[in-house]
């Protein structure tokens, strides 16, 4: 992951630095929680443990660089989730002000997947882009974007429950709306989501980028079409 005469490299390390002041600032304010911010991220953890083991063992011959991945999570939990906030926000007012009435029904369900999975899809053509040797095929492709997927899952989820704890109807109890959150959020609306989003995008994109006796059209339509259908999945 580290080549400082790489350009791809010294903007990636732009990037996390902006996005490591936002992430850095929001988990210190967060912090002020106490017990109810140390339950947000061991719930998150645990949960993110299992699927990361797998998706690093999915490669049979040839596993990843451990430097890769653990940028690949970083991009998706410091990186875009810091830019997302940022543009999420900034396109809910664009939707708001042009479709009112859309806007305070289905904005965050048309912003978030426009937003969020092209800024995750970044993620991967990044370490492409600063080490593109490691790409062999689309189960790479998959790798990366599902460790992608899994960084930005965990900041976000943790970012909920923080909320949802600092919101509490009874502030002398902000672990019951945590775990409340952890079972709707991520145990009832399906496991894994932005995993399996940006693992989706990637194998498109690492068809595109390793296939390359297929024509450019054939090549381009695919990586288009695996980020639409994430975006469709994460619309859903």
């Amino acid at each position: 992951l580290v080549q400082p005469r790489q350009p791809a490299y010294m903007l990636y390390a732009l990037l996390f630095a902006v996005g490591g002041l936002l992430f850095l600032g929001d988990q210190l304010a967060a912090a002020d929680l106490g017990d109810a911010f140390l339950l947000s991220w061991v719930l998150v953890l645990l949960y993110a443990a299992p699927v990361a083991i797998v998706i690093y063992r999915l490669d049979l011959f040839e596993r990843e660089p451990l430097t890769l991945l653990a940028g690949a999570v970083v991009w998706g939990g410091v990186i875009a989730t810091s830019l997302a906030a940022v543009a999420n926000v900034a396109w809910l007012s664009v939707v708001g002000k042009i479709v009112p009435t859309l806007a305070s029904d289905w904005g965050p369900a048309i912003v978030g997947p426009g937003v969020e999975e092209p800024l995750k899809l970044l993620g991967v053509v990044m370490l492409f882009l600063i080490a593109r040797q490691e790409f062999d095929g689309i189960l790479d492709g998959f790798v990366y974007g599902a460790m992608v997927g899994l960084g930005f899952t965990v900041v976000e989820d943790v970012s909920y429950f923080v909320h949802a704890a600092a919101t509490a109807p009874n502030p002398l109890d902000q672990l019951s709306p945590v775990v409340d959150l952890f079972l709707v959020r991520v145990v009832a609306s399906g496991l894994y989501g932005h995993v399996l989003f940006t693992g989706f995008a990637g194998i498109g994109f690492g068809f595109a980028v390793t296939r390359r006796n297929d024509a450019v059209v054939k090549r381009i339509a695919v990586c288009a079409a695996t980020l639409g259908l994430a975006m469709a999945a994460h619309f859903f």
